[in-house]
């Protein structure tokens, strides 16, 4: 949407460098038309008083005369400066007169095209605003609740970093395990990064929950207690996530409901197994 405001804008300068030019013919026209017209008006009242008849007509003394002369010669001149006459100049003034017109009235869709699309992205942007702060403030107090059960106890928290322009704001983790003080990410240890990830990750589920997740290894950091509080979180959530987990431990194999292996029995030659493990186990 910004690239349309772009683009408009462009075409609406393009647009007032036309009506600029168009509309600076138009006044030299005008300008034109009116010496013509004023030209023609003093000569139609020069001709207006010299119209009588020969026999009624009062001989001139010196004076009038050279007044008369001088008055012939600044019109000479006037007309000598002007060039020749432009018989088109009227047809001329119309069609410019038409061509400025026109770009007006583009010039002002297009200025109001500007103004809704201006609107359209306060909107989007004021609605925006409003969903990333609602769902921010739940995943926000849900990594709470989830990050104490982890970790039996401490406390984690998510804040924004500009909290006037949520949109443009960097989130930040602050974390303190149970028994130790407020620290960043870097300064955790594999394992507390691994939990805190997690803690994080099923905040967002609780807001809103996907269908399935696929997770790669991610116990793998974690001794066996930390294991346990993992496993109880999956369990807890599995009637309405489908977890799909890739791991080698054998506590998380062990709640899985279903196995699914590949070995290789030959060389080049890989074999999928699939165990129901509740099957497995009550055999």
């Amino acid at each position: 949407m910004e690239s349309e405001i772009k683009g408009l804008t462009e075409k609406e300068r393009e647009f007032e460098t036309k009506r600029e030019a168009l509309s600076s013919k138009l006044t030299e026209l005008e300008h034109y038309m009116g010496t013509l017209s004023g030209m023609l008006d003093e000569l139609y009242r020069e001709r207006n008083k010299l119209s009588v008849e020969p026999e009624e007509a009062e001989p001139l003394d010196d004076e009038r005369a050279k007044e008369m002369q001088q008055k012939l010669e600044r019109l000479e001149r006037r007309i000598e400066q002007m060039g020749g006459v432009n018989l088109e100049a009227e047809e001329q003034y119309e069609s410019v007169s038409r061509r400025l017109n026109f770009l007006k009235e583009q010039e002002s869709d297009i200025k109001k095209s500007i103004m809704d699309l201006k609107r359209t992205i306060e909107h989007l942007d004021s609605e925006a605003r409003r969903l990333f702060v609602e769902t921010f403030e739940a995943t926000r107090e849900n990594f709470q609740q989830v990050f104490q059960e982890l970790f039996e106890g401490g406390e984690g928290d998510i804040v924004l970093d500009k909290p006037d322009d949520p949109l443009e704001s960097d989130i930040l983790i602050k974390v303190r395990p149970t028994g130790k003080r407020f620290l960043n990410l870097s300064q955790l240890s594999t394992g507390e990064k691994a939990l805190t990830a997690l803690a994080l990750l099923f905040s967002l589920y609780l807001v809103k929950p996907a269908p399935f997740c696929l997770m790669d290894e991610v116990d793998a950091p974690l001794d066996d207690a930390n294991i346990r509080r993992f496993l109880s979180l999956i369990n807890r959530f599995k009637e309405r996530v489908q977890f799909i987990v890739i791991t080698h431990n054998k506590l998380t194999i062990k709640e899985a409901d279903y196995l699914y292996g590949v070995s290789m029995e030959q060389d080049g030659v890989s074999r999928v197994i699939s165990v129901r493990m509740k099957e497995f186990v009550g055999a």
